[in-house]
This record gives structure tokens, sequence and C-alpha cells, in this order.
């Protein structure tokens, strides 16, 4: 059992009332003990017996009340551990998991119905601009073609004939031959084959447009990330999976949803780190070039996108990576442990503890949280004694006392 520190006062009043007992017990009358001595030696046994069992009984209550006097002294007093805000600083760093996209990538859909005829890219293959990475054979197409090329020679033909018999009219009008009604009906008649061969025109572009859609392009300089298709296929016009994907990695982005919280901190051009697993020791640059500038109602954050250059292809599309943000730290706003922090129905506090050694709850606003530790705004700063993990126990104003080997300061992140 272990043995409490006893208070000197304490021990002082109840030795005074032990030797108080004894003196009463010294100054019983000496007929009292003839009589007892006198008694035969089994009652005089069970006497001393008595008087050995009340002694213990004394001492062990004497004991109680020095013990129960020690713990309600003890109890008054909570052991806390405190640690002093930190201000400034290092930078702080945001880290976000991630994936990164190609700055221009493109999935390649069919605009005409048929069959494949060849592919003459496959994937891996670095294109330009315009190469052809496969052909579709298309009959309806080409007869289509051939039908728009027939239609533009009959117009032009009924045009020629309008035109000539609109010439005549309009002499024969000249010598009063004709009457105008019929000569506005031969006018109006040529300007409809006029239109007629405009409409023809157009459709022979049309069906050459749909023709040049048998050569599937590049529509621009990249990677074949994807073949889905094979000689002989059919390939429908805009549907299923696509034909080919083009990728072009010069340059990689990245995504980022922001806490709303440091929607002011982030701006265009600040600096930014990625790291991917199959390059552990290298970090590689890049920089941030755009956010969304609205919150999103659903998440609570704002979208960052992320540009890193590419150009020697050591990295590619699609791969997880972290990206960390560097954030410059404000100096004036206090920093402490999350630890320290109270959260009650009325708001977030900070347990304190004043000069008089006695707790104090103070109400602040959260900040940045940056993990470990969190911004604090309130009437706080490097001086304040911030009790770190304080127990569900304390209440305001209650005499605590520090432990010494806790007083340490907040610390950077």
């Amino acid at each position: 059992m272990k043995i409490p520190n006893i208070n000197l006062n304490t021990l002082h009043k109840v030795t005074a009332k032990l030797m108080a007992a004894c003196r009463v017990f010294i100054g019983v009358s000496q007929n009292a003990k003839s009589r007892f001595f006198a008694l035969d030696r089994r009652y005089q046994r069970a006497g001393f017996i008595l008087i050995a069992i009340i002694f213990i009984d004394l001492c062990v209550r004497l004991y109680g009340f020095i013990d129960a006097k020690y713990r309600s002294e003890a109890a008054s007093h909570t052991i806390v551990a405190v640690v002093s805000p930190t201000i400034g600083g290092v930078d702080s760093n945001l880290s976000f998991p991630g994936r990164l996209e190609a700055y221009l990538n493109a999935p390649i859909y069919s605009r005409v119905n048929g069959y494949l005829k060849k592919w003459d890219q496959d994937i891996g293959a670095d294109v330009k601009k315009g190469d052809v990475l496969g052909e579709i054979e298309a009959p309806e197409i080409d007869q289509q073609l051939q039908q728009a090329k027939s239609d533009l020679i009959s117009a032009k033909s009924a045009e020629e004939l309008a035109k000539i018999s609109y010439q005549r009219w309009k002499n024969l009008l000249a010598m009063d031959a004709v009457s105008k009604q019929e000569f506005d009906q031969k006018a109006t008649e040529y300007e409809a084959r006029k239109s007629l061969r405009q409409i023809a025109e157009a459709n022979l572009e049309k069906a050459k447009t749909f023709t040049s859609y048998k050569n599937i392009p590049a529509p621009f300089s990249g990677l074949v990330t994807e073949r889905n298709t094979d000689v002989g296929a059919l390939v429908t016009a805009g549907a299923g999976k696509p034909l080919f994907n083009i990728a072009n990695i010069d340059r990689l982005r990245v995504y980022l949803n922001i806490p709303q919280i440091f929607k002011n901190d982030i701006s265009p051009g600040m600096t930014a780190t990625i790291q991917v697993p199959e390059y552990p020791s290298r970090v590689f640059e890049a920089k941030v070039v755009r956010s969304s500038g609205a919150v999103n109602e659903g998440s609570g954050t704002i979208l960052v996108e992320i540009e890193l250059d590419n150009s020697t292809h050591i990295l590619t599309a699609g791969e997880y990576a972290q990206i960390h943000v560097n954030l410059p730290s404000d100096r004036s706003i206090p920093r402490v442990p999350a630890s320290a922090l109270m959260i009650r129905k009325t708001g977030v506090y900070l347990a304190v503890v004043d000069q008089a050694q006695k707790a104090e709850f103070v109400k602040i606003d959260i900040g940045r949280d940056f993990g470990q530790e969190v911004e604090v705004i309130g009437p706080i700063n490097e001086s304040t004694r911030v009790i770190n993990n304080p127990p569900d126990s304390l209440v305001a104003h209650a005499k605590v006392d520090i432990a010494k080997s806790a007083s340490v300061a907040g610390g950077g992140i």
C-alpha cells in the first residue's frame, strides 16, 4: 500500500488526540487495575486480546482518516500538461492524392457506318496531327457520292434550259410578243432552277465530306493509347467504344478538390510538387494554373487545376500521384495542437491556465486545419498556457498543477 504524503498539521492534530486517549487510559484508577489483575489468567488473556483488537482498529481508522484527507486534498488539484501556441514557423503544406491526366485527350469515334477496312496505327504509336489511324469501308457513302454528282449534273442542265427560256421570253417581252405574266413565270422558273443547282452542289460537298470520314485522322499530335477495333469489325457512327484514343502527354494536369477554408490561400502561379510511386526519390515541379472560383455545394470544395511539364514523357496519363501544394504561412495567427480543442454545444473552447494556477475556458474560432495543428482565432498569444488533452472532468476556475515535463511549445507543422 502506498503511504500518502501526510500533511504535518493534520498529523499533529491526530497525534494530540491519540495522546489524550492514552492519558485517559493510564489515568484509570489503581483499584480497577488491581481487580483486573486478580482475575483468572484466561480472563486476563482475553482482556489483553480485546485491548489489542481495539488498538488495531484505532490504528486502521486513523490511517483511513489520514488517507482520506490526503486524497481529498490531492483531488482538488488536477495535474495538466500545457503547451504554448505557435505563431508563424515554416510554410504550410497541403497534400492530396490525385490522378495525372493528359493535357489533350480524345476518344476517336466513327462518323459513318461501315466495316473497318484497315488500321494503320496501334497502341503506343507516336502520331502527328492528320495522320490516318484507320480506314472504314462504307459502300452506302460511295453510292451517295455518285448520286450527289448525278443530281448536280441534272440540276445544272435544268438551270441552263431555264436560263435560255428566260432570255428568250425577255426578248419577246421587249417586242410586246408575250405578256408580262408569262415572262414573270419564266423568270421565276429560272431562279428556282438556280436554287436547285445550289442545293445539288451543297449535297455533293456533304457527300464528299462524309466520304472523307471513311479515313480516321488524328485530331492532334500525341500517342495512341487505345485501339478497340480490328479489320472487318462493324463500325457504327458515334456508338459503342471509341475506335482509338489519342493523348498528348507533353503536359500533364491534375484536378484537386481543395477544402473551402483554403479558398483565399490558393491562387494561380503558386508552386506545387508531385510524387509518384515508381520514382519515390524524385520530386516533379508543378504549378497552379486556375481554379473554379466557386464552392461546390455538395462537397464544400473548390476545383483547382495544377499543370506539370512532361516534355520528356517520363510520366504518363492515368498515374496515381501525391500532390503537395505549398501555402504561405500567416505569421499573425497562432496554432495549437488539435488535441487541445474542447468541443461544446456553445462552440469551440481552449482551456488555459491563468496566473492563479486556475483553469479558464476561452472561446475561439478555428482557422485552417493542418491535421495535427489548427489555427485558432481568439484572445491567446505565444505566452498563453494552453492545456493539452484537457480531461472531461475539468471545470472552469478549478485549481490545477502543471506537469513539469509537459510544458512544451506547440511546434510547427
